[in-house]
């Protein structure tokens, strides 16, 4: 919707009202994010025009996964804006992409937010020098050490996931 007006005070330009779509960002990036966590991220959506502003698309893609989005605004009133609140939660390893897109009836084309996040986890390695006992593989085998005697062996725990530990 446009209107446009005259300042009947004396001037004779016309003025044009509309409302104006705006967004903060075009991608959110979560960065890297623990299978089974989740981060929060915030993006602001904005009516910088005069007149009310009706959102005529909101779409999150994919529809269901590991990207969420708090609310779907509708409408919004001149100057008026909502903070949405999206959550990445991977439930695997690897780059996830999402998209948001939100269109409204000011005719200046949908805004487009980017989506990105990277799901890792953490593992643990553990090594030994030394036979085990018995075979007994989560084992370490000291040998015969008499009576106030010691025996060394070295231990190395490695991290083996893509998530620091």
């Amino acid at each position: 919707m446009v209107a446009a007006g005259c300042d009947c005070a004396g001037g004779n330009d016309l003025k044009t009202v509309s409302p104006k779509l705006t967004v903060n960002s075009e991608a959110l990036d979560f960065g890297d994010v623990a299978v089974n966590d989740l981060r929060i991220l915030g993006l602001t959506i904005k009516n910088e025009g005069q007149l009310p502003l009706h959102i005529t698309k909101f779409d999150l893609t994919p529809p269901q996964g590991e990207f969420l989005v708090d609310q779907r605004p509708m409408e919004l009133a001149p100057s008026e804006s909502v903070e949405l609140i999206l959550t990445y939660a991977p439930i695997d390893v690897g780059e996830d992409l999402g998209t948001l897109v939100v269109d409204s009836d000011d005719n200046k084309g949908a805004k487009t937010v980017q989506l990105k996040g990277r799901g890792v986890q953490g593992g643990l390695g553990l090594t030994h020098e030394g036979g085990s006992c018995m075979g007994a593989a989560d084992s370490i085998d000291f040998g015969a050490v008499g009576l106030n005697m010691t025996a060394d062996r070295k231990i190395t725990i490695q991290s083996t996931g893509s998530a620091p530990i």
